[in-house]
């Protein structure tokens, strides 16, 4: 029982291995819209204090980060996921290097008036030292003509 387990699980791993590499994009395709997302969320996390982190932050919160009104970013995003990346961004080059970027082509993030779908963007951020830091990924959204707003929005973050 236990051997086919093992190979049901080698060969799903395998798959879903292929099918990530498979949407994986080249750098220099990915939008400049969000690039430019991304290395504000960077200057963002270099904020005085988390409070003026977050405040900004919420401008560019999109999805299941926010509240169901879209307005404010919902209650466990600052003590959690941002605060973990505002305190371990300085273990990643600035200005941002990005490895790897996978693409999904069509995703919903979010419910409500947070609610955005479109094209959904896995960035992987060069560490400073490999050694010292571990792989993380930030995920933006590039929202399609159904959403109402138009303007590339982070939907997820806390990997740094």
């Amino acid at each position: 029982m236990k051997k086919i387990f093992t190979i049901i699980l080698i060969f799903t791993s395998y798959f879903a291995l292929a099918q990530q590499s498979i949407n994986n994009l080249p750098i220099e395709k990915v939008p400049q819209e969000v690039v430019q997302v991304l290395n504000e969320y960077f200057t963002i996390l270099q904020s005085e204090n988390l409070e003026i982190c977050a405040e900004k932050f919420t401008k560019i919160a999109g999805g299941s980060l926010l509240n169901a009104d879209g307005v404010g970013l919902r209650s466990n995003v600052k003590p959690y996921a941002l605060k973990s990346d505002f305190e371990n961004a300085k273990n990643y080059k600035q200005p941002i290097e990005i490895s790897m970027v996978n693409l999904t082509k069509s995703s919903t993030q979010g419910i409500g008036k947070s609610s955005i779908s479109g094209e959904l963007y896995k960035i992987s951020i060069v560490p400073i030292s490999e050694t010292n830091s571990r792989k993380a990924f930030t995920t933006i959204i590039l929202p399609d003509e159904f959403s109402n707003d138009k303007s590339a929005k982070i939907v997820n973050i806390g990997t740094l």
